[in-house]
């Protein structure tokens, strides 16, 4: 900010607004899987009878994710979130799998698959995460998660942050 205060752009010393809250994304903000999604997806593809290495799904992941559609549903009512979330994932992870069709029990793998992903075992804090919204929740700020994650980020979150002691919902401050 002082660059900033030094040309000029802010006419007093004080900035022109305080912070009071702080909004996380979940997923490679304050969590991150387990392990390597390439290993996920190929282990449990193992467990339903396709043999992929977890080093080919990794990059036809990355490749697949960055070439899909955005994961939003702009005017989509709170009732088919849910399956319009799922349908996006499982659209995916089909292309994932594509150059290795056919692939019998894709979906009971998808299924077990996306089971695992909105379990709180898929999922674990990046090391500095708990210090640091620690620090942020003592000086008073807000803190919460806006995140496309799916299923409830903060299901996530019970488990693996104690939650309830870290984010609380907002409160009016004077």
């Amino acid at each position: 900010m002082l660059p900033l205060l030094q040309l000029g752009l802010f006419p007093n010393s004080k900035l022109a607004m305080t912070i009071k809250a702080v909004f996380f994304d979940a997923a490679g903000t304050l969590i991150k899987p387990v392990r390597g999604v390439g290993e996920s997806y190929a282990a449990l593809a193992a467990k339903h009878g396709k043999q992929v290495s977890s080093s080919d799904i990794a990059a036809r992941f990355r490749a697949c994710f960055d070439a899909a559609p955005r994961l939003a549903f702009p005017g989509a009512s709170a009732e088919t979130i849910g399956e319009l979330e799922r349908n996006w994932w499982k659209n995916l992870v089909l292309q994932v799998f594509q150059p290795f069709l056919p692939f019998e029990d894709f979906d009971r793998y998808f299924d077990e698959l996306f089971a695992y992903f909105a379990s709180p075992n898929a999922w674990t804090l990046y090391p500095e995460v708990l210090a640091t919204l620690t620090s942020l929740r003592e000086r008073g700020l807000i803190l919460d998660v806006i995140s496309n994650l799916i299923l409830h980020p903060r299901t996530r979150f019970t488990s693996a942050t104690a939650r309830a002691t870290i984010f609380t919902a907002p409160t009016r401050r004077d």
